[in-house]
């Protein structure tokens, strides 16, 4: 008899832990990770298919379309420089776009501005070459720090932005205050 109230009391328990842990609530969720991002509309806008899943959707994964807004400027930051590219999709641009350096070195008298493709690298340390340099702007503070570039007739790909300041009199194997790098992807 007590070993009959001792099964009865303990499946007592086991009910009543069930119960407090919610029965289906407890159930564990195993839905597909999130898909790519598409790419960035004329919006600014891109989406995904995403998962959701809990006691809304009775533990079920159910899809959903997810957007999220692309950023439209590229900021990169090096020592005392900070660029901003604009505008952009993401790490896409188009069209004319603007490299302006917002925070600079307070020795800078000029700034060289680079665009070149992924293909060609530029090695500061052996000199520019002409088909590697896309601009170079003798900027001053009056000018303001920023070079607009067309990009509707460089090919599309993958190209290296740099972005070095300098000054008069810097000694030529060591000119720069800072260096700013990033790639873009040119998508005209």
């Amino acid at each position: 008899m007590k070993t009959a109230f001792s099964a009865m009391v303990l499946m007592g328990l086991i009910m009543i832990a069930g119960c407090t842990q919610g029965g289906p609530s407890a159930a564990t969720c195993n839905c597909p990770a999130p898909g790519s991002w598409s790419e960035c509309n004329d919006s600014a806008v891109k989406t995904r298919i995403n998962y959701q899943c809990g006691s809304e959707t009775n533990y079920t994964c159910v899809p959903y379309n997810e957007t999220a807004e692309c950023e439209t400027s590229i900021t990169i930051t090096s020592e005392d420089l900070t660029v901003v590219i604009s505008p952009s999709l993401d790490s896409k641009v188009k069209g004319t776009i603007k490299i302006e350096a917002t925070n600079i070195p307070s020795q800078t008298t000029k700034i060289y501005f680079m665009m070149n493709p992924q293909n060609e690298p530029i090695n500061v340390s052996e000199g520019l070459k002409d088909n590697q340099v896309f601009t170079i702007d003798d900027a001053t503070p009056s000018k303001g720090w920023s070079k607009y570039i067309d990009t509707t007739a460089m090919s599309n790909g993958v190209y290296e932005i740099a972005v070095l300041p300098t000054y008069e009199g810097a000694p030529s194997n060591s000119p720069w205050l800072a260096i700013a790098k990033t790639q873009v992807v040119i998508s005209n």
